[in-house]
């Protein structure tokens, strides 16, 4: 048997209208419905306008779209991330190569000004 039913969505106010049908399931060997959507109340007229349900299929997609390209993003900033750090380490250790240099410079100066000193203290 084929019904008409009214659902009165509560967070968007939106009543929606079903053709419900009523089946015996065998397995559960229960009574089950089958519902499909008609469409929706005018809230002005009280008329049913008809609606395919194509919208939500549609948000989902683009929000399955948006998650995939939220996923390459993250991807990406982590592989930038991964660039940086090599960057920022290749960097350090050109510092770091840098300072051994200079530690190395220093000592010789000293080396040379206390021989110097040396000199000059004997003389």
């Amino acid at each position: 048997m084929s019904s008409i039913i009214r659902v009165l969505d509560r967070r968007s106010g939106i009543t929606y209208v079903y053709s419900s049908e009523s089946y015996w399931d065998k397995e559960k060997k229960a009574p089950r419905n089958r519902r499909k959507l008609i469409g929706k109340v005018d809230p002005q007229t009280g008329d049913v306008v008809p609606t395919s349900g194509t919208r939500r299929r549609a948000m989902e997609r683009n929000e399955e779209e948006a998650r995939k390209r939220l996923r390459e993003d993250i991807q990406g900033v982590d592989n930038d991330r991964s660039i940086l750090s090599q960057k920022y380490r290749d960097a350090l250790d050109q510092f770091d190569i840098s300072l051994q240099n200079l530690e190395k410079d220093i000592q010789s100066k000293r080396k040379e000004i206390e021989s110097t000193r040396r000199m000059l203290l004997e003389s």
